[in-house]
């Protein structure tokens, strides 16, 4: 469920730059890695993951980046 929510994060992007197939592959790639791993625990996870929506949503901002 949560590769599916990185996944609308994404495609909620209106720059081009994140919302397209190679970056939201990825952003799944990335979390499917973290979450198989025997080396995180759940809490670092879940981190992982708030972390990985809040970079697709400042980054995917056009206003943020004009700063």
């Amino acid at each position: 469920m949560e590769d599916e929510c990185l996944s609308i994060a994404v495609k909620q992007s209106a720059m081009w730059e994140i919302n397209n197939p190679r970056v939201n592959s990825l952003v799944r790639g990335f979390y499917k890695l973290v979450k198989e791993s025997d080396s995180f625990s759940d809490e670092q996870k879940e981190e992982f993951y708030f972390i990985l929506i809040s970079l697709i949503k400042v980054y995917g901002n056009k206003e943020w980046s004009k700063r």
